[in-house]
Order: C-alpha cells, then structure tokens, then sequence
C-alpha cells in the first residue's frame, strides 16, 4: 500500500494543488438520496468558502449534481478509480493524491467526510493538525466498527440524532476506547427549506393519499409497503399509495389500480410530490432520521413509520405522528394496515396529528440553526 500512496503523492494534479481551498469535501455520491441532500446542505452553509469536493462512489444517477455545482465549488468524480474492486490499488494512489494536496494548502483547511469509506483510509495520511470533521447518518452493524479505527483522526464526529449519539457512546464504552474520543461527539440536526408560508392542516374527507419515497433495498423493506397497499386496497379501505424513487423492481409487475409510481424525482420535484399528500409510510428495518420525514411533516403529511434509529427521537406516536412497535415482518403489516384504517375513519385525529407534525417540523428543522451549528463546528465561526 505504502509505495502506491507515495506514488500519488508525486502524481497529485497540479491543476488543483495550485488552487487555494478552504474547505476538502469526501462524499460517496450525487445520485438523490436523503445523505446527499444533507451533504448538499452543509456545503450551502459556506457560500464564501472555497470547497474542493471529491465523489468516491459510482452515482446511480445525477439527480443532485446541481447541488454540488455552485460558484465557490469544484468537484472531482474519482469513483472509477476510488469504486474499482478490481484495482484496488488505485484506491491508495488517489490517497496519495489527495493527502498531497490538502497538506501541501498555504493556509490549512478543513477536510470533511460524509460517511465515506474513501475518506475514512484517507484520514490517516493528513496533517493531523488540520481539522477533520465526520458526519454520521446512523449507527449500523458493521459500517459503525469499520470506523471505530479512524476516531483518533477525527476533531468532531457530527451525529444527526440522540438515538446515534447514544448507540456510539455505548459502543465506545463495550470497545474500551478513550473517553477523550466520545467528548469529540457533536449533535446536530438536519434542516429542511421549510415552506415559506406555513400550512395549515386540513380535514380531508375523501380517499387518503398514502406516499413512499427514497431508495429500495433491503434496508427500506418496500415489500411490506406493497403488502400493506394490496390488503387495503382489496378491502376497499378509501386510499391511494403513491411511490417515487429507484425501486421499480421491488414493485409488482401490475400494479393494483390506486398504486401509482410516479419515477425518480428532483429535489425540487420531491417537494411537489408530497404536497396534497396525507400520509408516509416507511417500514425500514434500521434509520437515522430520514429527510423525507422531516419534509412530510412540514406539509402537514402524517409520518405512519416503524419505530426504528432516531425516529424516535422526533416522532411521539398519536400526537405528530403514529410508529409500528413490531419488529417481525408479518406484525408489521397487520400493525400499519391497523394505523392507516385508524386514520381513515378517524379524520379528526389525523387533521391534529397534522397540525402538530407541522408545529413541530417549524419548531426543530429550520435552517438559521443548522447553519450556525455547522460553520461553528467546521471553522469555530
């Protein structure tokens, strides 16, 4: 490894080494997805630095690119060197490639890692007196152990819920690592562009326009959700289930009339999406806090969600939203076809865990405080 990193080190691109930044970005990808549009959204914090900012990671699609190009910013897409299994080696001379130029910088930087395999090997061969800042979306087996050797590179590692924060101290504990590590650990929450007029909720008293939105995958469990729509569609329950997002596949062959898949949508198209709508149904097997729930609640649209990660921090069941307790699958879907039955027949209580769904995003996502957080932990602004 060692001669391919000081290989890198003598090829760095001199095009970018002779550039000024103040800020170096490690992020995965610019496909859409809740951890890209928090990264988006920390690099929006600093308008008047200039931000180097490296994708290690084959995007799925392009969907967030123009988030990431903005005036103050250049970006380099390294994934078919960084995401290449077959040549792995070329991993360590962009390590060597990297290092070279963030520690060769007149004035020091910041280097920040957006839960990135990539910058986590890479941490090791920066100036240790230049600060390193990490983000955590959740902590999950084994990605959460994967890091535990690289805290010691770390200034502050960011958590975006209490849940995260805990389930980390507790891991730094059963692991024996130095308390000095877990003082590093800062909360911040994630923001949204909250409407500029704030809704209100209102008494529908028609069908019941159920969404998911995001990614597929094992993770996010989309089958229940699919389970769930058929049950109550076949009973004749009054609802429409909508679907956006990169998981087509994970959708039957025919869809059931009052299911509808609406694609792989913008951010900005996101936001179109939910407006109108009167539920979310997520039944992931682990979170952090999802985006789209944060962005649900501010429209007024009711989270209907297992309980899982820092969902729980945020979510109190019957007051801003309704959680499945359930852990076995079958259970969950008897549990959330029982929560949207109790919202369909009782209008009243799903119009007041709307209003309070919005109070409470208004309250706890707005951007001046993410701001403020961000540009104190990065630069001690």
């Amino acid at each position: 490894m060692y001669p391919f990193i000081v290989y890198g080190k003598y090829t760095a691109p001199v095009e970018i080494s002779l550039k000024s930044f103040d800020l170096f970005f490690f992020i995965p990808t610019y496909a859409v997805g809740g951890a890209e549009i928090v990264n988006a959204d920390i690099i929006a914090c600093f308008p008047d630095k200039r931000i180097c900012i490296f994708f290690t990671k084959k995007s799925e699609n392009d969907k967030m690119l123009s988030h990431f190009r903005l005036p103050n910013t250049e970006f380099h897409d390294i994934s078919k060197w960084t995401d290449n299994k077959k040549k792995y080696w070329q991993s360590f001379v962009w390590r060597g490639k990297c290092s070279k130029l963030i520690n060769s910088q007149s004035l020091k930087p910041v280097v920040f890692n957006g839960q990135c395999n990539f910058g986590y090997k890479l941490s090791p061969w920066i100036n240790q007196k230049i600060r390193q800042v990490e983000l955590i979306h959740m902590c999950v087996s084994p990605f959460n152990l994967i890091t535990i050797p690289f805290v010691k590179f770390y200034h502050v590692r960011i958590m975006i819920t209490k849940n995260v924060l805990v389930e980390f101290r507790k891991l730094y504990a059963k692991l024996g690592v130095p308390g000095k590590y877990a003082d590093r650990i800062r909360l911040i929450n994630n923001k949204i562009d909250l409407p500029a007029q704030k809704p209100g909720a209102q008494l529908n008293t028609g069908a019941l326009k159920i969404f998911y939105a995001g990614r597929g995958g094992a993770q996010k469990r989309i089958g229940l959700i699919v389970r769930i729509a058929i049950r109550l569609l076949q009973k004749g329950v009054p609802v429409e289930f909508h679907f956006a997002g990169d998981f087509r596949t994970e959708l039957p062959g025919e869809l059931l009339p009052g299911m509808i898949y609406h694609g792989i949508l913008k951010r900005d198209e996101m936001r179109n999406f939910i407006t109108g709508k009167d539920m979310l149904l997520m039944t992931s097997l682990f979170e952090g806090f999802p985006l789209i729930i944060m962005e649900a609640m501010s429209h007024g649209v009711v989270p209907v969600t297992t309980a899982v990660g820092g969902i729980c921090d945020h979510i109190t069941s019957g007051y801003n939203g309704l959680l499945i307790h359930e852990s076995e699958e079958a259970k969950i879907v008897e549990e959330g076809i029982k929560k949207i039955e109790q919202l369909c027949e009782d209008r009243l209580l799903l119009k007041n865990i709307s209003q309070n769904a919005i109070n409470y995003a208004y309250a706890n996502f707005n951007t001046a405080s993410f701001e403020k957080n961000y540009r104190a932990v990065l630069f001690n602004e």
